[in-house]
């Protein structure tokens, strides 16, 4: 057992072994994915084992707490975000499901930073309001990926219900 002063003591404390096992492993990820794209196949095995340290560490978190999203923007959309990545597939006038299913998921780690309570107010400070702008600024660059083609998508998305009720609650950068 661990010794814990006062100190240690703090929210989601075995929630956050994980987060600290987790985070050298993000780190080399995000030098990795510097001159990589994050879907290279070579970079698999370290995603994986990102993900099995994801999953094991949230079960130590509510599952209201806002961290989760926190956690997941961090872990597996700042490989794309830090460097304006695409995954493959993606161009401006071939916008791929993959693209579309990582804004998709970008959208719910938004929602899930934005709208539920965080137990360690230091996570919310220091990582939550960091991560939310970042991911809202990467989501709203890439949100013509919705249509078949990024480029003139403006006009045909504004007429999909889905879409502008997705977006409108995403504060754009204009």
């Amino acid at each position: 057992m661990r010794h814990i002063t006062p100190k240690t003591r703090q929210q989601n404390a075995q929630a956050k072994e994980y987060f600290v096992a987790g985070q050298p492993l993000l780190g080399l990820r995000l030098i990795l994915t510097g001159p990589l794209n994050p879907d290279n196949p070579v970079l698999q095995p370290l995603h994986g084992l990102q993900r099995l340290i994801y999953q094991q560490g949230i079960k130590h978190l509510p599952d209201d707490d806002g961290e989760i999203g926190v956690w997941t923007d961090l872990w597996f959309h700042s490989p794309y975000m830090r460097r304006m990545h695409d995954p493959y597939g993606s161009d401006k006038f071939h916008p791929s499901p993959t693209m579309r299913h990582l804004l998709d998921q970008i959208y719910e780690s938004i929602e899930i930073m934005a709208t539920r309570p965080f137990a360690d107010a230091r996570v919310e400070r220091d990582l939550a309001l960091k991560h939310l702008s970042g991911a809202a600024f990467y989501f709203s660059l890439n949100k013509g990926f919705y249509e078949d083609s990024r480029v003139g998508s403006r006009r045909p998305l504004l007429q999909r219900a889905d879409f502008v009720a997705k977006t409108s609650s995403v504060p754009t950068f204009s």
